[in-house]
């Protein structure tokens, strides 16, 4: 019989980032392929099993799906089954605590708080940077050189900066929020940014960690510093 902890080992995060207050973030990369998965998935006794909608996906999009159920399911163990609003944002019917979801790549990645929170992870890589135009506004830009208050390079600060407004559009939760229009972010302190909402009045934080792989972001209502 397949079991998830041999497979994850030491790829998953255990203990998770922790970014204060109170929000655990855990992230597991791998590599399987979906038969592998699906029986591990198989294996796992999963409150939801029996009313899932995993059929409706294939290819990148079921290994993207069935990977977050059996991540979760580990976490959690009979506290896991996972329900969909129609803006497509997660919850945990147990009301344990709130989640939020990422995947990028070969990465995938849950976050557990009490408090209300939106988290992103994203594959380092050119295609942020080559979409500015489409996501970040003329000030935003400037900070895509910026070195001192970012990270190392353009291509690296494109990249934070999406998953930056990521983060925040699965906090407001609203459809239709134009990233580039209606989403505007400046430079905080190390380690953060902060943003702005057309419409919303609070000012929004945003936590953010370069890791090896991908670029790690949280989004809440109150700074973390």
């Amino acid at each position: 019989m397949l079991k998830l902890a041999s497979y994850i080992g030491n790829d998953i995060n255990v203990p998770p980032y922790s970014i204060q207050p109170d929000i655990n973030i855990y992230i597991w990369e791998h590599h399987l392929e979906a038969k592998v998965l699906n029986e591990l998935y198989q294996s796992a006794t999963l409150p939801d099993k029996g009313n899932d909608d995993l059929c409706r996906f294939h290819g990148k999009r079921y290994i993207e799906r069935i990977s977050i159920r059996i991540l979760l399911q580990q976490l959690l163990d009979d506290q896991s089954e996972i329900h969909y609003l129609e803006t497509g944002r997660p919850l945990l019917t147990s009301g344990l605590a709130e989640l939020s979801i990422s995947h990028t790549k070969d990465i995938y990645a849950i976050s557990l708080s009490k408090e209300k929170h939106g988290m992103d992870v994203e594959q380092w890589g050119n295609k942020a940077l080559k979409l500015i135009n489409m996501f970040l506004n003329k000030e935003e830009q400037l900070l895509l050189n910026d070195s001192s208050a970012l990270l190392c390079s353009p291509e690296k600060n494109a990249t934070l900066l999406w998953s930056a407004k990521e983060a925040i559009y699965k906090y407001v939760d609203q459809p239709g929020l134009s990233f580039k229009e209606d989403i505007a972010i400046s430079f905080n302190t190390k380690q953060e940014l902060k943003a702005k909402v057309r419409s919303i009045k609070e000012e929004l934080f945003v936590h953010f960690e370069a890791l090896p792989h991908c670029v790690l972001t949280c989004c809440k209502s109150t700074p973390f510093a």
